[in-house]
């Protein structure tokens, strides 16, 4: 169960970081989402969000940014 609360932490600090920048991803699925695990010590070494080709910003009132 520590794997899973480890896993959910992780994506939820990343989620909140691109939340504050006011990045949308726009493709968040299992595929974008790249784990490193530490079979001896049984834990997550890292977690990282990719492919953001379909990612936007928005701006403070919750509209789109545009260029």
């Amino acid at each position: 169960m520590s794997l899973m609360r480890d896993f959910l932490k992780r994506m939820c600090e990343a989620l909140t970081l691109l939340g504050r920048l006011g990045i949308v991803h726009a493709d968040l699925k299992p595929d974008n989402i790249l784990v490193e695990f530490d079979e001896e010590l049984s834990k997550l070494t890292s977690l990282k969000i990719i492919d953001f080709g379909s990612a936007f910003m928005l701006k403070q009132d919750g509209r789109v940014l545009k260029d």
